[in-house]
């Protein structure tokens, strides 16, 4: 395996199958075949499950060793890079720049013409085929009709707030 700071081969041959490098990850030449990384993963540990991913632990793609590979959800991968990404100060401005800017563009997307015909379109779909549901308070057990079933559990203001109800549950 090639070291951090050397030129990595442009092909690895791995039990038979020649994977080329595409970008920074080593990839099979047929496609729907897994990337070196993930192969050698299956290979050694069985199947990486629906929603997992193969980390790289110290970060270098180039250094595809069992040891140097970590199973994890799609999702902790994402917020593992990006935490680290977040602290460099360069990549940090950019991007809250660019949140900034998403921000003041939907804001003027929401307020204009076509923005609130959507969403006087969307709310009217929302209500088609809606229906009143029963519901039982959860303080004093009475029941009562409710539009939304699944967000009301008080029958009443004063229910939601006897015995600091609201306070315990958060």
């Amino acid at each position: 395996m090639a070291a951090a700071n050397s030129t990595p081969p442009r092909r690895i041959v791995y039990r038979g199958q020649t994977f080329y490098l595409h970008g920074r990850y080593y990839n099979a030449d047929e496609y729907g075949k897994p990337a070196l990384h993930r192969q050698i993963w299956i290979d050694q540990r069985g199947p990486i499950p629906k929603g997992g991913t193969i980390h790289h632990i110290d970060h270098n793609p180039y250094n595809n060793r069992i040891k140097n590979l970590r199973l994890m959800t799609h999702g902790a991968h994402s917020r593992m890079h990006m935490t680290a990404l977040m602290r460099q100060p360069q990549f940090r401005a950019r991007a809250l720049a660019g949140q900034k800017r998403a921000i003041l563009k939907a804001v003027a997307w929401h307020r204009s013409a076509i923005g609130r015909a959507w969403h006087q379109a969307h709310g009217k779909r929302t209500w088609k085929g809606r229906t009143r549901s029963r519901i039982e308070c959860i303080v004093c057990g009475r029941t009562r009709w409710c539009w939304f079933p699944t967000r009301t559990r008080f029958c009443s203001s004063a229910c939601a707030q006897r015995d600091g109800w609201r306070r315990k549950s958060a």
